[in-house]
């Protein structure tokens, strides 16, 4: 596990992305516009649109991580050192969602900061703020651990990243024109995660991140079985 770590450090893109993911949520949620709200209700708001701007870049790391090791035979070498598959495949799927609490925490406490400094002399309790966010928090940890899936079942970086950011970011909704089996769908389930209040076209929080927990755990487990069948010669 300490070298996957190491691989995390000294990859020339992952550390860079995470520590930019932070401000840039303190600075989307100072800058977002959204009017007919007030007070914690509106900061609350700002800093949940914020964090939903912010699921390609956790996407893009997930790629960064298990994208590499398609290039210049490193699963080889690795799987040399570890023949062990499913260890292997699971070691790298629990450093990568370690790496992610972590960059999620960040992200929260630099929400946290933000709605301190957007409410001025308003006083809003950090912690309303961080348990406001816990349920978009978990909806990011869930579509970057199914991307990692997508990018181990592809063996590609680039098709999983091109085919979550279309659910994400338009596909999914264009979908929803045709049916509420849509709703159901990743990137869309949890819709809800990133509103204060729900809208009633889309599924309930609870429901939403349990349905889109599934897809991850699905694409998590085929993408075991495939991993532990491939052959890498």
């Amino acid at each position: 596990m300490k070298s996957e770590f190491l691989k995390m450090l000294y990859h020339r893109w992952i550390l860079p992305v995470s520590l930019f993911i932070p401000p840039f949520t303190a600075g989307m949620a100072s800058l977002l516009r959204i009017s007919g709200m007030t007070g914690e209700t509106l900061v609350i708001t700002k800093c949940l649109q914020s964090i939903y701007l912010t699921q390609n870049f956790f996407a893009l790391l997930a790629v960064l991580y298990f994208g590499e090791e398609w290039k210049r035979a490193s699963l080889r070498t690795g799987l040399l050192c570890q023949p062990a598959r499913m260890r292997f495949y699971l070691t790298k799927m629990g450093c990568l969602f370690i790496w992610i609490t972590i960059v999620l925490s960040m992200m929260t406490g630099a929400c946290a900061l933000t709605a301190g400094f957007l409410s001025g002399n308003g006083g809003i309790c950090p912690w309303n703020v961080i348990i406001s966010t816990l349920p978009a928090s978990l909806s990011l940890a869930e579509i970057t651990m199914m991307t990692a899936a997508l990018t181990v079942i592809f063996r590609s970086g680039p098709i999983a990243l091109a085919g979550i950011i279309s659910m994400l970011m338009g596909v999914g909704h264009l979908f929803l024109q045709f049916g509420d089996f849509a709703r159901c769908l990743p990137g869309i389930a949890a819709m809800n995660a990133f509103y204060l209040k729900e809208i009633p076209g889309f599924l309930s929080r609870p429901l939403g991140l349990a349905v889109q927990g599934i897809w991850c755990a699905v694409a998590m487990a085929v993408a075991g079985i495939l991993f532990c069948r491939r052959s890498v010669r």
